[in-house]
C-alpha cells in the first residue's frame, strides 16, 4: 500500500473516535442538549462573576463574497416557513382551569402598598397591571407585560404559556416588542417568524457590547450594514396571527444610516437614523387589522436597530426579552438614561424580571448576597424610574440543581437569593412572586424533571414545563386581579 495511503488509514480512525469522544462529553455534560447549553451559561470561577461566553458572531466589515450572496425576499420568506415547523401543537396548551401535571402551590403576588400604608393605602404595586387587564378585557385597549430573564426565558416557553392563557379571556393583542434578530442562537418567539440576513451585528449586555451602554429595551442591538434584511411575519395561526400597528425601534446617531420599511412587499416609509445627538427612535406604521409581513432593509450608513413592535388595538401582549446568560449585573449595565428612555416609551402596564440561573451557580457568601443586592436595587430603580405608573413584579428564581456522583444535587445558594429579591422587591415597590414556592419548593425540580417539565440540566423547562408555569404566573395575576375589584 502507499504510504500516503497508510497515513490516511492512520489518522482517520484517530480523528473520528476524538469527534466521537468529544460530542459524547458534551451531550453527557449535565444532560445532553441542556448540558451543552449548561457550557454556555456556567460562570468561569469562583473569583469572578463575570460571564464566561465568547459566542461567535459576524465580523462588522463582512467578505465582499458574502455581500454578493444575500438571500433573496424568497429565500427569505421559506425560512420564515421552516422557521415555525417547531411551533407548539394547540392540543400542548394549557387551558383555563386545567391542573398541571404536578401538583402546584398556588403561590400569591404579594403585593406592597407604593403610596399610603398596608392599613390606608391609595396605591398598590400591581395596581397598574390591573387597571389594564380591566381595559383589555372589555376590548377598550392593550395590556401591555414585558419579561426580561435569561436562557430560562429567551426559549420563549414562559411567554408562550401567558399569551395563550391571557387571550382566552383578554384577547390576543399581537406579538408585542420582538428583538430585531435573534439576540442569541438559543432565542426563540413563536408570536411571530421573524429572519434576518447574516450581516447583522449584535451587541448584547453579554457579549461584544457597547461601552456606551445604548442596548435598548430588551439588552441587544444590531448593527446592519447596506442590503441586510430583517424580516417579521405574523402568526399562521392563534396568537400573534394578527397586527394592526408596527413600530421600528432604533438608535438615533450623529453616523447613523437609512433604512426602508416594507408591508407585504411595498415600500411604505423611509428612515433616516442620522441625528444631531445619540438617542432613542421610532417609526411606526398603522395597517389594516390581519397578516402581514414587515421587512426591515438598511439602505446606506451603518443602521443601528434594537426591535420591532407588532400590535393590536386590544387585548393582551407579552414581550419576551430574555437573553441567554444574563443576570442582574448584566441587564443593570444598559445605559441608565437611555433605558429608562426606551422603558418609558413602551409603557408597559406590568415589567417582570425572572433572573438567577446563573447566579446560583455560583453565589456564595454574604458578600456575594450584598453585591447581588445592590444589583438588584439598580436594575429595579431604573425600571421604576422609567415607568413610575407601570407595574413591577419580581418573579424568584425557579428550583434548580444538578447530578453529582449519580445523585441529584440542589443549589443551596437558591434560598439567599430569593430572600434577597423578595426583600429587595418590596423595598424598591416592586411585587413579588415565588415560582419556586409554585413548583412545589427546594429540590422541586427534580420532580418537574420526572414529570417532562424541566430538560434534564433541572434548570431550563421544557415546552410543557414552560406552558405550565406562564399559565401559573396568569393565574396568579387574575387572582390579584379579582381582589383588586375588592379594594
Amino acid at each position: 500500500m502507499p504510504a500516503s495511503r497508510t497515513h490516511e488509514w492512520s489518522v482517520a480512525p484517530t480523528l473520528a473516535w476524538f469527534v466521537a469522544i468529544l460530542g459524547g462529553a458534551l451531550l453527557a455534560f449535565d444532560g445532553g442538549v441542556g448540558g451543552i447549553r449548561a457550557l454556555v451559561d456556567r460562570e468561569p470561577g469562583a473569583d469572578d462573576d463575570e460571564l464566561l461566553p465568547q459566542l461567535a458572531g459576524p465580523a462588522f466589515v463582512r467578505e465582499e463574497a458574502k455581500r454578493a450572496v444575500l438571500p433573496t425576499d424568497e429565500e427569505l420568506d421559506e425560512a420564515l416557513d421552516e422557521a415555525i415547523e417547531d411551533e407548539p401543537a394547540d392540543d400542548q396548551v394549557v387551558a383555563p382551569g386545567e391542573t398541571p401535571a404536578i401538583k402546584p402551590v398556588r403561590a400569591p403576588i404579594e403585593d406592597v402598598c407604593v403610596d399610603g400604608t398596608a392599613d390606608a393605602c391609595t396605591r398598590w404595586a400591581m395596581d397598574g397591571v390591573y387597571e389594564a387587564l380591566g381595559r383589555a378585557e372589555h376590548a377598550d385597549g392593550v395590556a401591555r407585560m414585558s419579561l426580561w430573564g435569561d436562557s430560562v426565558t429567551a426559549e420563549g416557553y414562559i411567554a408562550d404559556g401567558m399569551r395563550l392563557k391571557l387571550a382566552h379571556k383578554y384577547g390576543d393583542g399581537g406579538a408585542g416588542w420582538i428583538f430585531l434578530a435573534k439576540p442569541s442562537r438559543w432565542y426563540q418567539n413563536t408570536a411571530v417568524r421573524q429572519t434576518q440576513s447574516p450581516g447583522w451585528v449584535v451587541h448584547s449586555i453579554i457579549h461584544n457590547g457597547d461601552p456606551d451602554g445604548y442596548h435598548g429595551f430588551g439588552g441587544a442591538r444590531f448593527d446592519g450594514t447596506n442590503g441586510d434584511v430583517a424580516t417579521f411575519r405574523t402568526a399562521k395561526s392563534g396568537v400573534g396571527a394578527k397586527v394592526a400597528r408596527a413600530e421600528l425601534w432604533y438608535l438615533a446617531h450623529p453616523q447613523g444610516g437609512e433604512a426602508d420599511l416594507y408591508v407585504d412587499g411595498e415600500l411604505v416609509q423611509h428612515v433616516d437614523s442620522k441625528a444631531d445627538a445619540i438617542g432613542s427612535g421610532f417609526a411606526s406604521l398603522d395597517v389594516a387589522d390581519g397578516a402581514h409581513t414587515i421587512k426591515v432593509q438598511v439602505t446606506s450608513g451603518r443602521f443601528r436597530a434594537f426591535g420591532m413592535v407588532m400590535e393590536r388595538a386590544t387585548g393582551a401582549v407579552v414581550d419576551s426579552l430574555g437573553v441567554v446568560s444574563n443576570t442582574a449585573k448584566n441587564l443593570g449595565g444598559i445605559d441608565d438614561a437611555h433605558w429608562r428612555e426606551q422603558i418609558a416609551h413602551r409603557d408597559a402596564d406590568l415589567m417582570m424580571v425572572l433572573l438567577g440561573a446563573n447566579e446560583s451557580r455560583w453565589m456564595n457568601g454574604k458578600k456575594a448576597l450584598k453585591e447581588y443586592d445592590a444589583r438588584w436595587r439598580k436594575v429595579l430603580g431604573r425600571i421604576r424610574g422609567g415607568n413610575p405608573d407601570g407595574a413591577c413584579l419580581v418573579i424568584g428564581t425557579m428550583d434548580a440543581g444538578t447530578i453529582e456522583g449519580g445523585k441529584f444535587v440542589g443549589r443551596p445558594a437558591i434560598d439567599g437569593m430569593i430572600k434577597v429579591q423578595r426583600a429587595v422587591a418590596h423595598a424598591e415597590g416592586c411585587a413579588f412572586w415565588d415560582a419556586r414556592a409554585y413548583m412545589g419548593g427546594k429540590d422541586a425540580s427534580r420532580a418537574w424533571f420526572k414529570k417532562g417539565l424541566m430538560s434534564g440540566d433541572f434548570e431550563h423547562l421544557t415546552k410543557k414545563g414552560g406552558k405550565v408555569l406562564g399559565s401559573a404566573i396568569v393565574e396568579a395575576l387574575e387572582a390579584g386581579y379579582a381582589h383588586h375589584h375588592t379594594r
